[in-house]
């Protein structure tokens, strides 16, 4: 995208709540009007989201044990672009707050919203999630959900002008709500669900196909007679005995029952000593904390590429994005 050159007024400030004037924002709603599609170019009316989302407060869960079994969905547990969750893990506890997805329609990040984080909720799963999903209603006189998500995921690229803050840029929810999409009759929109989902269906089949990393890794494992203890199962809640003495052993003294579990009865264990016919090691005697230096927030010396945790993909390790230059 080359650099364009253009004029504003300064009272135009005063038309929206956050009082910014960096030229990015500027420049959405002064130049581009808050509008996600050239009117000359699309031949629906536009209105502003907040027509179509309202925000809904749902159940805010504090850090620590829970009342029932939930499934967890984190950022990197949903797929950037396409809004399917790749990954859930059922939790009795949790080392920091989550929001409890309950009734909502669609949960969308605030933290990178260029990227795609958006998840239609199934209402059947007990789902929480990071903070940074924020929940919503959909108006269903104005859209059908899995259209809206085909919608926003088109127009992603829109939401990075309207972000603030360098190192985990997010956007508010207010300015989210009065960016200006098309409303298309409901008719045409199943029309467009129905073409698209063919595709959708044919790209989860081939992605079924695929053996994640993760899967290979734990076959050439097996293979090997390295057999790892994994997850155990978690239908229902597993009970066990343990001395209160024990929480001494560590340095952190925590009582967590899955803390618990893994020093406790595990004895520590990531593989089975009975299946593994290699000696077991300390993972400390493997590797070793690196210091390295810190750079304090402010101006920096040189140019740097700077990695956030969703520039890592999950169970892989691979870098997403080096686009992000400081």
């Amino acid at each position: 995208m080359e650099l364009e050159e253009f004029q504003t007024n300064f009272s135009e400030i005063g038309n929206q709540k956050y009082l910014r004037c960096d030229t990015k924002y500027r420049y959405f709603w002064d130049i581009q009007k808050g509008k996600t599609f050239s009117t000359d170019l699309v031949k629906y009316p536009l209105t502003p989201l907040k027509n179509v989302l309202k925000p809904h407060k749902t159940k805010i869960l504090k850090d620590g044990g829970l009342d029932k079994e939930y499934i967890l969905v984190e950022l990197n547990d949903i797929e950037p672009g396409s809004g399917e969750v790749v990954r859930e893990r059922t939790v009795y506890e949790i080392n920091s707050d989550k929001v409890l997805f309950d009734d909502a329609d669609i949960l969308m990040s605030k933290l990178t919203p260029e990227k795609g984080h958006y998840i239609l909720n199934d209402r059947t799963k007990p789902y929480i999630g990071t903070t940074e999903l924020m929940p919503f209603k959909i108006n269903s006189e104005y859209s059908i959900p899995i259209f809206l998500k085909y919608l926003l995921l088109s127009i992603r690229e829109k939401f990075s002008l309207l972000t603030s803050g360098k190192t985990h840029p997010r956007i508010q929810t207010i300015d989210l709500l009065n960016i200006k999409v098309p409303k298309l009759p409901l008719s045409r929109q199943r029309e467009i669900i129905n073409q698209t989902n063919e595709s959708e269906i044919k790209i989860k089949k081939l992605k079924k196909q695929l053996k994640s990393l993760q899967e290979i890794i734990d076959e050439i494992f097996v293979k090997f007679k390295i057999k790892s203890i994994g997850e155990r199962e978690r239908n229902e809640f597993e009970v066990f005995q343990t001395d209160l003495n024990n929480i001494s052993c560590q340095k952190f003294l925590r009582n967590g029952p899955l803390y618990r579990l893994f020093w406790d009865v595990h004895n520590g264990l990531l593989f089975s000593q009975n299946k593994s016919k290699y000696p077991l090691a300390k993972l400390g005697e493997l590797i070793k904390l690196h210091k390295t230096k810190t750079l304090k927030k402010g101006i920096l010396d040189q140019e740097y590429t700077l990695l956030d945790l969703e520039d890592i993909e999950s169970m892989t390790g691979r870098i997403l994005s080096k686009d992000k230059l400081v």
